[in-house]
């Protein structure tokens, strides 16, 4: 009885699906091929496109042992070598020339002036205060015998002759400082600067100024 049961099922079943593919109504399912760009429109603007160049340059692969060839930098002690200064010769006395160098009588100009007297300053002219030692003399006469120069002037006051009136300063020394640098200052009676002047003289060298009295 199971067995016959079992036959009439299986007819059933093979009929049904022959049924099912005879149906005109039954269609054929196909597979739609999918768009690569996924719907996106290719882009007209060339501005923003990728270049890419169709052939890629590749260098000339150094050569190693070029750099063998090139000129090297020698690092050792070498006889071609030449001390900087090697030609240079210094004299050993140019110091002490420079030092003993000795600085003439100085004449330093004529001055017209109606004054009746004159005051005659004398200052250390160098801007340090060295020891320098001078002498005065008007027309031969000494009017100061030994004046010791400081920042400060220092000087009489001496009557002039009609016409020309000699002032020479004399050098005594030229302290620790050579030379020995002095600063003449001349005024009239009436208070006034007619001259002025900075000089150096080495010892026992003058400076001369004349005051030519109308």
């Amino acid at each position: 009885m199971k067995l016959l049961v079992t036959l009439i099922f299986s007819i059933a079943c093979f009929y049904t699906g022959t049924a099912q593919f005879n149906d005109s109504s039954s269609r054929t399912l196909t597979l739609e091929k999918k768009d690569p760009n996924l719907g996106a429109k290719k882009s007209d603007n060339s501005d923003f496109a990728l270049k890419i160049p169709s052939t890629v340059t590749i260098s000339k692969t150094p050569n190693l042992l070029d750099s063998l060839d090139a000129k090297q930098i020698n690092m050792l002690p070498t006889k071609e070598l030449v001390d900087p200064g090697r030609d240079v010769k210094i004299n050993p006395r140019l110091g002490l020339e420079e030092k003993n160098k000795k600085s003439g009588d100085k004449f330093l100009g004529v001055v017209k002036s109606k004054a009746k007297f004159v005051g005659i300053t004398v200052r250390d002219g160098g801007g340090v205060i060295d020891g320098d030692r001078v002498r005065i003399l008007l027309n031969g006469k000494i009017v100061e015998r030994n004046l010791t120069l400081t920042f400060n002037h220092k000087g009489i006051n001496e009557d002039l002759k009609k016409g020309v009136n000699r002032i020479v300063i004399k050098a005594l020394n030229e302290g620790f400082s050579p030379t020995n640098s002095a600063q003449l200052d001349i005024v009239d009676d009436f208070g006034l600067l007619i001259f002025s002047q900075v000089f150096f003289l080495s010892e026992d060298s003058k400076a001369t100024v004349i005051i030519d009295k109308k």
